[in-house]
Formats: structure tokens, C-alpha cells, sequence
């Protein structure tokens, strides 16, 4: 029996908990697709846009160049979720594999029969997935040609970014999908057996610290110099520096996992504190895309602080600012949900395990659901006080770090958050219980 024949049969077959992970990794990778094309459609529209300006006209090409660099300011706000989500998605697409491949190793399924199942398998869910996301941007195009920018609409046809970028697209969530699955064939293709072994990760290095606090210094830098760098290179910092916030963003939850581990008041606290401890990297990704929607939320207060500071030569600016930071907050919302939902889920199915041995030793499910709320709220807390830190280092070159409109968007990201995290706890409630069911 081939091993295509083998893998097929054992789909058809797994009990309808098994297809959780395989739906949420679907519609991880579905969200991933449609939110990428979606922002690549939007820069690839005022690209073109701004190639029709008339050359002699001086202030046409200002503002086309300073709309297309706005897009590519959105498109590095989308960047990160988008690949947090991705990386997501994959993770949910090899949830349960290990296991069920070592079994079949076991049963004497050869090395080659393995890979070939666990990479059908992850090529089945990201096409499937990367379809749907096209299809939904596909369904997108119409709503989002009504919205106008400098002061008329882009067309449909603006807005279709095309088969060969759609064809890379599918490649690239392909590729992701293939190399998470390759990734985590070599614990069970050399050792089988090698699957239950639980080791205490390696602490992380203090060498994250100076890379943030590098890249954080390099942006006001940047930012005054900026007549002199010029756009690119200062679009460049800002992108490092965001990304610098996944470089710290580990580190700072397993120090704040130390803290609380080594003040804790009960056994709930203790026990999530160490769950953070043990996997800060895990902890980091259920808060990350969430922590960046707080972050552009903030940032988005620029935009409406801006209003009335438009200039003859671009007339809807600061609408423009405010419709496009609106547009690009609820994408990032949506992956952020998205992420809370999917990490929550697998955090469940790589847990199971342990959720199962709790509940042979006599703990209840309510009091896990209690470790679970404490574990996913302490790294927000840490998150909402990294990205408000980063969020004060980014604005105060522009002078307005105390502004109200800012202040005020902040809040109701913070406020978002905490509502997506309860909301993505509360989802999963149901997996828990079944995992700790006994018999």
C-alpha cells in the first residue's frame, strides 16, 4: 500500500476531534493568504497609480510618492502578523502529527512512508487554505474599490494584483507548510520513541536585549536624519525596529515569568508562571499579533491628530491617513484574532498530554481552565506594557507622545486585546475539557 493510499485512509478515518487542528490550521492559512493579497494589492495599485503621474508636474509626483509610501508603511505594520499567523498556521497543520506518525513508525511504516504522509498532509491544508484566502480577496475587491483615495476610488481592476502574484502567493504558504512539516519529521523519522521525551528548553540569551535596544536607538536617528538618508533607509529602521519587538518579546516573557514565579501567592499562579517559563517562545506568539494591533492602534491616533494639516497640493490627506490606518487596524485585528484563536488551540493539543495526566491525578478541569486565564494573561500584561513602551520610543520623535488621540486609541487597544485573548481562552474551553477526559 502506497503511502499517499495509507495517509488518505487515515484521514477519512481519525475521530472528528483529530480535524480541529487540521480546520483551524485552514483557516489560519486562509486569513494569512487573503490579508497578504490584500496588501499587496493595495501598494501594487498606488504603484501604478503613481507611474501614470504626469513627470513635469512636481507636486503630482509629491503626492503620488507620498501615498505609495504610506502603502509601504501599511504593508510593514501587515508584514508581521502575516508571518506570525503564517508560522501559526503551519505549527497547527503538524498538531497531532507527531504522535500518529511515531505510532505508525512503530508499526513498521519506513522513513520515506512518514515523510511522504506528513508532507501530503501539510500541502493538502495550506492549498486548501491558501484557496479560500483567495477566493475572500477575491470577494474583497468589490467593497474595497468603493473607498476612495485622494479623493477618488480605485477601480476593481486596480485592485487585482494578478495570477502570477496569486501563484506566488499559493507557492509561498506551500513552501512554509512543507518546511514546517519537513522540520518536524527528524524527531520521529530517527527516533520514534524520541516524541515523549520532555526536556527543559535553554534559557534565552541576554544578546536579545542589546538587538532591541539597537534598533529601537537607530529609529529617532533615522527618523531626523531623514533628509538625509533618505525614505528607504528610514522605512528600513522602523521595519527593524518593529521586528526587534519579536527579538525581546521571548526574553521579556520568560524574565517576567522568573518574577512571578518566584512571588507567587498559590499554586494557579506558580503552575502558569512555570508554563511561561518553560515555553516563553509559546507564550510570545499567543500575544505578539495582538500586541502589534495595540501598537499600530496607537500609532493610528497620528493619523486622526493630523486631521486639518492637509495642504493645497494634497487636499485629502489626513482623510486619507485616517481611512488607511482604519483599514490596515482592522486587518491586523483580524490576524490578531485569528492568532489568539488557532494559538490558544494548539497550546491545548500540544498540552493534552499533561491536561490528561492532571486529570488521572485528581485536578478538576475548572481549576486548569484557572492556570489557562493566568497563563494567557500574564504575558498580555507584559506584552501591552513592551509594545506601550515601544509605542512611547516610536512616537516621541514625532512630539506626540502625549497627545489625547493617541492616548485614547491606545486604551482601546488595550481594551481589544484583552477581549480577543478572553475570547480565544473561551473558544478553546471545550478542547480542554475534552482532553482531560478520562476513559
Amino acid at each position: 500500500m502506497t503511502a499517499l493510499r495509507i495517509w488518505w485512509l487515515v484521514r477519512r478515518h481519525e475521530h472528528a476531534t483529530s480535524r480541529v487542528p487540521t480546520l483551524l490550521a485552514v483557516i489560519a492559512f486562509a486569513v494569512t493568504t487573503a490579508a497578504a493579497l490584500v496588501a499587496g494589492a493595495g501598494y501594487l495599485a498606488f504603484a501604478e497609480r503613481a507611474r501614470h503621474v504626469d513627470p513635469s508636474d512636481a507636486l503630482a509626483v509629491d503626492a503620488a510618492t507620498t501615498y505609495t509610501v504610506l502603502a509601504i508603511l501599511a504593508c510593514v505594520f501587515m508584514t508581521v502578523p502575516i508571518i506570525t499567523l503564517g508560522g501559526i498556521a503551519a505549527r497547527l497543520a503538524i498538531a497531532r502529527r507527531d504522535e500518529r506518525l511515531a505510532a505508525m513508525r512503530l508499526a513498521g511504516a519506513t522513513s520515506g512512508q512518514v515523510t511522504v504522509m506528513t508532507l501530503a498532509e501539510a500541502a493538502s491544508q495550506a492549498l486548501t487554505g491558501a484557496a479560500l484566502g483567495t477566493l475572500a480577496y477575491a470577494a474583497l475587491l468589490v467593497p474595497l474599490a468603493q473607498i476612495p483615495f485622494d479623493g477618488r476610488p480605485f477601480s476593481v481592476d486596480d485592485l487585482w494584483i494578478g495570477v502570477p502574484w496569486i501563484l506566488a502567493a499559493l507557492v509561498t504558504v506551500l513552501l512554509l507548510a512543507l518546511v514546517s512539516g519537513a522540520s518536524s519529521l527528524r524527531q520521529v523519522v530517527v527516533s520514534p520513541l524520541g516524541v515523549a521525551r520532555r526536556v527543559t528548553p535553554a534559557p534565552l540569551r541576554l544578546i536579545r536585549v542589546g538587538i532591541a535596544i539597537v534598533a529601537l536607538l537607530a529609529w529617532p536617528i533615522a527618523f531626523n536624519n531623514a533628509p538625509h538618508l533618505g525614505i528607504v533607509i528610514v522605512l528600513a529602521v522602523l521595519v527593524a525596529a518593529i521586528a526587534s519587538i519579536n527579538v525581546i518579546g521571548p526574553w521579556i516573557m520568560m524574565i517576567l515569568g522568573r518574577m512571578v514565579a518566584s512571588t507567587a501567592q498559590s499554586p494557579r499562579t506558580l503552575l502558569a508562571a512555570r508554563r511561561v517559563i518553560d515555553d516563553p517562545k509559546s507564550a510570545w506568539r499567543a500575544t505578539s499579533a495582538i500586541g502589534l494591533a495595540v501598537l499600530l492602534a496607537a500609532l493610528s491616533g497620528i493619523a486622526a491628530a493630523l486631521s486639518g494639516s492637509d495642504s493645497p497640493q494634497m487636499p485629502h490627506l489626513s482623510a486619507d491617513l485616517a481611512t488607511g490606518t482604519t483599514i490596515t487596524l482592522i486587518i491586523v485585528m483580524t490576524l490578531a484574532a485569528t492568532s489568539s484563536g488557532a494559538v490558544q488551540a494548539a497550546k491545548v493539543f500540544d498540552q493534552r498530554a499533561q491536561y490528561r495526566a492532571l486529570a488521572y491525578a485528581g485536578v478538576e478541569p475548572r481549576t486548569i481552565l484557572r492556570v489557562r486565564r493566568r497563563e494567557v494573561m500574564l504575558p498580555l500584561a507584559g506584552t501591552i506594557l513592551l509594545i506601550g513602551g515601544f509605542a512611547s520610543l516610536l512616537i516621541l520623535p514625532l512630539g506626540m507622545a502625549n497627545d489625547p488621540l493617541v492616548i485614547v486609541r491606545f486604551a482601546a487597544g488595550v481594551i481589544a486585546a484583552v477581549t480577543l485573548m478572553l475570547a480565544g481562552l473561551a473558544a478553546s474551553r471545550g478542547l480542554v475539557r475534552a482532553s482531560m477526559r478520562i476513559g
